[in-house]
């Protein structure tokens, strides 16, 4: 019985002395101006065992922990807008109250601007980005917030600084419970540029200048067509240049570059100034001279100038032109000019022919020219037959004349010769000169027609022929109407006239007019024949014969002109 009695007596004393350990906790939560803080998460740790482990404060302000076992506890208190607390207890037996007091969360920044020598920098731009908020540095460079909101203990922000003549700069703070310091630093506005400058083919040019006007700045394209330009200081973080090029023998060029923080590059492609001719063409005189053919190597094609004497090439390949010229008149010439990139104007002077016609000369007010031949070129557009070339003037050294003469060798004269020119004239006035040096020539001057008809006995004619032929002192003028073959020939004599005996090595002028069936034959400056033809024919092709009487016989033709008429026509007027 003894035995169960101590054995309950330490059962008992088990259950008191247990009794005697068990705490209960009072928590009151509040703010920084001791107002209760509800709904306030409370957890406690470091005992054994917490009924319910953890709670909220109540509208109060209080949470309560009850039959806590353990000597100490960590207490944690955290609420919406505040920073979370945590209070170390050592617990008492009994109800232990403690008050735990919030902080409401509000972060205070300090931040220095200073540039990239660590100076500071005063009246600064900052801004806090997500907090709307900002400041202004102060003289030490440093703008300061205090309170600055936020929903949990920590917060990231960025900050962005802007100042005037540098470059604006951001970074990223974490805001903390404790207060921030930080610094930024900005680089003063300098941009750096370089510049390549090339030509068509994209070959580099150098010494080349490169002008940068906004910051009066200008230098020279190195070997590789390069400029480069480094801390060029700027007003504004972004700024847009006018790059300027010149080089010699290119034309100019200009471009627009955005300069930035990180650099900028800009190729520049310059165009090759061409040679260009600007020619003109003139007498001894000076004055400007209408069709001269001028004929450029370089290009391989001629060019023929125009009323003021002008003819132009554009692009030309080299600088040195080789130019050869000719024109009716004058002297045939060769001209090398030394041409500069750009416009090249130039005159060349040409030499008159003496022996040649110039066109404003050839025929007469009221007439329009058709053709000139004077031979000085060397050569003819007729069509002739044997026994008729163009050949130097045996009396007039330089001079170049159309001439017939018998074959060398030959036995006996070589009769009638043709040349005939290709160009068929209706009205007409041909002029011209020839002349005998040696032996009996009877010259003949001529208008082939080869427009088939029937004449008015039913007869076909193939063609119709007027002809003009001074034989001596003997002039006759007739036209001929020849069926097909020249089985037959029909003659219409139109008279015969009697003139002065041509004198050897003489020049003599003629001129023949055709004018809607009006004949009329002049020689030596005189009226020699006319006729009228009451059924003339269509154009024809003009042309001149020559009947050698004797082996040493020639007929020497200068100075051929055809001149179109519109009107009736007489030498003598």
């Amino acid at each position: 019985m003894r035995q169960k009695a101590m054995v309950l007596m330490a059962a008992v004393s088990l259950i008191v002395a247990a009794c005697s350990t068990s705490r209960d906790l009072s928590i009151t939560i509040l703010d920084d101006d001791g107002r209760p803080v509800a709904a306030a998460s409370v957890t406690v740790t470091g005992v054994e065992s917490i009924p319910g482990g953890s709670g909220s404060s109540d509208g109060e302000g209080l949470a309560l922990f009850e039959g806590l076992s353990g000597e100490s506890v960590t207490i944690g208190v955290e609420a919406d807008g505040f920073f979370p607390e945590t209070v170390d207890l050592a617990l008492e037996g009994g109800v232990n109250e403690v008050t735990v007091e919030v902080t409401p969360i509000a972060f205070e920044l300090s931040l220095t601007v200073r540039d990239d020598r660590d100076q500071a920098v005063a009246g600064a731009l900052v801004g806090l980005n997500g907090l709307d908020a900002e400041g202004v540095t102060d003289a030490s460079g440093t703008a300061h917030w205090d309170g600055l909101g936020g929903e949990s203990a920590t917060r990231e922000v960025t900050v962005s600084v802007e100042a005037d003549g540098f470059f604006p700069e951001s970074s990223e703070v974490t805001l903390t419970r404790e207060p921030t310091v930080a610094t930024v630093t900005l680089l003063p506005i300098a941009f750096d540029l370089s510049v390549a400058v090339v030509d068509g083919d994209g070959s580099p040019i150098s010494g080349a200048t490169v002008d940068l006007s906004a910051f009066d700045e200008s230098s020279a394209t190195d070997d590789s067509g390069r400029v480069v330009w480094s801390g060029l200081a700027g007003s504004t973080p972004t700024q847009m240049v006018t790059v300027s090029v010149e080089a010699v023998d290119f034309y100019p060029e200009s471009v627009n570059q955005m300069l930035t923080r990180d650099g900028s590059e800009v190729s520049v492609q310059l165009t090759l100034i061409p040679f260009d001719l600007a020619l003109q063409m003139t007498d001894a005189e000076g004055s400007a001279v209408e069709g001269v053919v001028v004929g450029l190597a370089e290009v391989g094609a001629a060019a023929q100038t125009d009323a003021a004497g002008l003819a132009s090439w554009f692009d030309l390949p080299s600088g040195v032109a080789k130019l050869t010229h000719s024109a009716q008149g004058y002297l045939p010439g060769e001209t090398t000019l030394e041409l500069v990139r750009g416009p090249n104007e130039v005159a060349v002077a040409m030499e008159r022919d003496p022996f040649g016609i110039l066109p404003s000369e050839a025929c007469p007010a009221g007439t329009t020219l058709v053709l000139i031949e004077d031979f000085q070129d060397g050569r003819t557009d007729w069509g002739v037959e044997a026994g008729w070339a163009v050949e130097p003037d045996p009396t007039e050294p330089g001079n170049l004349v159309l001439m017939a003469s018998s074959a060398p060798g030959a036995s006996e004269p070589s009769g009638a010769h043709a040349a005939v020119h290709g160009i068929d004239v209706l009205n007409v006035l041909v002029r011209g000169v020839w002349r005998t040096d040696t032996g009996s020539v009877s010259p003949l001057v001529g208008r082939a027609t080869f427009v088939p008809f029937t004449n008015d006995d039913g007869i076909e004619i193939e063609w119709t022929g007027y002809a003009a032929t001074v034989a001596g002192t003997a002039v006759q003028m007739y036209r001929n109407d020849s069926t097909p073959g020249e089985t037959e020939v029909f003659h219409t004599f139109f008279g015969d006239r009697r003139v002065q005996w041509p004198r050897l090595g003489e020049w003599r002028p003629f001129e023949w007019v055709i004018f809607e069936g009006d004949l009329a034959f002049w020689l030596d400056g005189q009226v020699v024949m006319t006729a009228t033809d009451p059924n003339p024919p269509e154009a024809g092709r003009i042309g001149f014969a020559a009947d050698l009487h004797s082996l040493d016989a020639a007929l020497l033709l200068d100075n051929v002109v055809f001149c179109e008429l519109t009107g009736p026509y007489d030498p003598g007027a």
